[in-house]
């Protein structure tokens, strides 16, 4: 007897992520009921997930080594508290509380498991060491302070961010801000 495949719903959402969101945000703008307070504080949180976004993708280069630096010894995955931070921005300005409520429930469910999956992977690669900055840097709520003092400066390296094509990230958000604009 063959047997049957289950259907994994973060599986689906992880593998679709991109179309999935393509078509929420453009069933979001479509009924989103922006304010200008909204639209303010909505800004102010996608330019503090994009910074956090840079010092991400600046820090992380070397893929022979585990990233600890910098923005990496305050918490273990910066580029998806970016990523959440935006989000969250997008939503806000969007005006709608009931799409950031399930922005946030949502990401959480498909992000923490993918999360998992990284995390056992770099337990494979890097052992011990992983295990030690597992426990003293938190994975998405970010220290106060730097796991190790000696290594805390923060940098963002343009030129990484260029060739990574980040620039496309904040045309999206420039585009959906405008968007949002012309409905207040």
């Amino acid at each position: 007897m063959q047997e049957r495949e289950t259907f994994d719903i973060v599986e689906f959402f992880i593998a679709n992520k991109r179309n999935i969101g393509y078509a929420a945000g453009a069933l979001f703008l479509l009924i989103c009921d922006p304010s200008k307070a909204s639209m303010l504080f909505g800004i102010i949180f996608c330019v503090a997930g994009e910074i956090v976004r840079a010092y991400a993708l600046s820090e992380s280069t070397d893929r022979e080594k585990l990233t600890t630096t910098g923005i990496y010894g305050y918490v273990r995955n910066p580029e998806y508290l970016g990523n959440f931070i935006v989000g969250i921005g997008i939503f806000v300005m969007g005006n709608i509380f009931i799409f950031t409520a399930l922005f946030i429930i949502a990401y959480l469910a498909i992000y923490s498991e993918r999360i998992k999956m990284e995390e056992e992977l770099k337990r494979d690669v890097y052992g011990e060491e992983f295990e030690d900055y597992a426990f003293n840097v938190p994975g998405l709520m970010p220290r106060f302070t730097p796991w190790d003092e000696d290594e805390s400066h923060l940098k963002i390296d343009t030129g990484t961010l260029i060739k990574l094509k980040e620039y496309q990230v904040w045309l999206l958000i420039y585009i959906i801000t405008i968007i949002m604009f012309l409905k207040t």
